[in-house]
């Protein structure tokens, strides 16, 4: 029994590590953000065997975020890439974007979802969905002369 613990823990930290990998070297490759948002969406469905994976963009300020990474292996998606989301339609995913922390639902059928969030997650039959801020700070550097 500890061998087989052991072999799925092994398993499961060389998944993480591949993906962290594949990560870096799209980031090392260029440095172009849809490459690596594009490669995080894939290994996140991989390694949290989950059904789909996107990401929104939210500029500070904005009511809007725009999807600018998907991934499903399982269905064949009518995509979103570019369509843009109004946070006041959704306001769960403004309460992660305001709030900067994560909000996991794991039974959307009787979570208090707005009319547009209810249609995301019928369209994509989504039973638990995990919300999760990823926040880019910008440093200004200062020069001298």
């Amino acid at each position: 029994m500890k061998v087989k613990e052991r072999t799925r823990i092994l398993n499961r930290k060389n998944l993480e590590l591949e993906a962290l990998i594949k990560t870096n070297q799209s980031i090392s490759t260029g440095l172009d953000l849809n490459n690596v948002l594009d490669t995080a969406v894939r290994e996140v469905v991989k390694i949290v065997n989950v059904s789909y994976c996107s990401i929104i963009l939210v500029d500070e300020g904005k009511e809007y975020g725009t999807v600018t990474s998907e991934y499903s292996p399982l269905f064949h998606l009518e995509p979103s890439l570019g369509e843009n989301v109004n946070l006041k339609d959704c306001p769960t995913l403004d309460g992660v974007f305001q709030g900067r922390q994560y909000v996991l639902i794991e039974d959307t059928a009787n979570a208090e979802l707005s009319p547009k969030e209810k249609e995301t997650v019928n369209r994509l039959n989504t039973k638990t969905i995990l919300l999760m801020p990823l926040v880019l700070v910008r440093r200004h550097s200062a020069s001298c002369s």
